[in-house]
């Protein structure tokens, strides 16, 4: 996969944890491709902190080993 694919997985999981990500008019984003794989399965987890405006993302394989890491944050205007 490449790096667009996983930004658009990621923004598939922030649009039903954080979906004000999308919207916000200032954000940033941080991502970590921590390896390749050939696995044809990988887990998403997504937590937002309290506030709504931090999320942090791990993808793993299908044996946990970790593939991508990722940030998220939302700025005021």
């Amino acid at each position: 996969m490449n790096h667009a694919a996983w930004l658009e997985i990621a923004e598939e999981g922030l649009a039903k944890v954080a979906p004000s990500h999308l919207v916000a008019p200032r954000r940033q984003i941080r991502l970590e491709y921590l390896a390749i794989t050939a696995c044809d399965t990988a887990f998403v987890h997504l937590q937002a902190n309290e506030r709504g405006d931090e999320v942090r993302l791990d993808v793993t394989d299908r044996e946990g080993a970790p593939i991508l890491r990722g940030e998220f944050r939302t700025a005021p205007e």
